[in-house]
């Protein structure tokens, strides 16, 4: 899982730079920031990149057309 760190996946709009991947039990999850060019970014400049967390399932598909 841990070669999944650095590809960058979009859901929708947002574009996203998967940062860490922690196995859950069964599953996993994936943490990725939200690209600055992204519309999942609010447009807050001071702030640091928008991090979330998606379970590797519900990702799965978008990461294997991820870009690395």
């Amino acid at each position: 899982m841990k070669h999944l760190v650095g590809r960058i996946f979009t859901i929708g709009d947002g574009a996203f730079r998967v940062v860490d991947v922690q196995r859950l039990g069964g599953d996993a999850l994936v943490y990725a920031e939200a690209q600055p060019d992204s519309a999942a970014v609010r447009p807050e400049p001071a702030m640091p990149p928008a991090r979330m967390a998606f379970h590797y399932g519900d990702i799965a598909d978008a990461l294997e057309q991820a870009v690395s």
